[in-house]
């Protein structure tokens, strides 16, 4: 769940409400809140002060309606606001039932993350003010893009042209090792929970089924769907 002050998103409602899409609630919702006289007033000036990459970036992802959270808080971001994450907050939602439902989630995501990633990179480096975040963000950006490379070379390209058998191995070892840290640290926010070693088998998942995704979202980039419908 996410909330954005009103002001902080009026700079960008006239892109999103000129969008192409009528099967969209936030969209809707948008252009309720973009109709008032005073926020027509307001929003007819150009409040947004970016790059003409970052400006293209930001209109361009406007067009979908896969990205909202993702983009209404990447351009609150390039402006003067900060965000703040609340771990004790609780919502309810429904939730994928089926391994297709569950793909079709996560593969809208990926396109959410492919239009909103350049539009951030651009101007991340000068808003931040903390530069461990600063270089893990360019680190996890690099390596999203760069990971269904590195399946090919770790599990195909060293193990049956270069002959090294224990680099798959030693890698994937790697990763169960990591889903194991996530799920210790998942259970010591929460002490209640009961499947946190699943986390384990989601290191695999995102390894595997989610770097492949990456690729099947940048043929799919320009469809406009939920997907989950």
């Amino acid at each position: 769940m996410s909330g954005y002050r009103r002001e902080s998103i009026e700079g960008f409602m006239k892109r999103w409400s000129s969008a192409n899409d009528d099967d969209s609630e936030y969209q809707m919702l948008t252009s309720y809140a973009y109709a008032p006289a005073d926020v027509k007033t307001y929003i007819t000036h150009e409040n947004v002060k970016l790059s003409n990459f970052s400006q293209k970036q930001m209109e361009s992802a406007a067009l979908y309606d896969d990205a909202d959270d993702r983009l209404l808080t990447s351009q609150s971001l390039s402006q003067e606001w900060q965000t703040l994450y609340e771990p004790n907050a609780i919502t309810y939602t429904e939730v994928p039932e089926t391994w297709k439902a569950f793909l079709k989630q996560h593969l809208r995501w990926k396109k959410a993350y492919i239009r909103t990633s350049p539009f951030v990179s651009s101007f991340f480096w000068k808003r931040s003010t903390n530069l461990l975040m600063t270089f893990i963000f360019y680190i996890e950006l690099m390596t999203v893009y760069t990971g269904p490379l590195i399946i090919a070379i770790t599990y195909f390209y060293l193990p049956f042209i270069k002959g090294e058998l224990f680099a798959p191995i030693f890698y994937t070892i790697g990763i169960l090792w990591m889903g194991l840290a996530q799920g210790i640290d998942y259970r010591c926010r929460d002490a209640g929970a009961k499947y946190w070693l699943l986390q384990v088998l989601m290191g695999l998942i995102q390894l595997f089924v989610q770097s492949a995704l990456l690729i099947a979202a940048l043929f799919q980039l320009n469809k406009n769907n939920w997907l989950t419908r």
